[in-house]
């Protein structure tokens, strides 16, 4: 059985690539070189899907980086005795 896709025929589909980034994506924290290593590779890989799509209108890179958010992560990072003063 084949699969059918929804909406109308004549329809571009649209691709929309979205990112949630970090401070940690352009700084460097003490004790934190995974997570700042992973959100720079991230931001890196939005810009180059989006150049490399430059000309093609159905492809979209979002990339947010929202602040601060008090989440478990923040609240667990706050608590670390060895962390880089920066963040606080």
């Amino acid at each position: 059985k084949k699969h059918k896709a929804v909406g109308h025929k004549n329809k571009k589909r649209s691709l929309r690539i979205v990112n949630t980034s970090s401070l940690a994506a352009i700084e460097p924290f003490s004790t934190w070189s995974g997570y700042c290593t992973a959100k720079a590779a991230m931001d890196m890989f939005h810009k180059v899907v989006a150049v490399e799509n430059a000309n093609d209108t159905t492809v979209k890179c979002l990339n947010y980086a929202p602040g601060p958010m008090a989440t478990k992560l923040h609240s667990n990072m706050l608590s670390h005795v060895n962390l880089d003063e920066k963040i606080r």
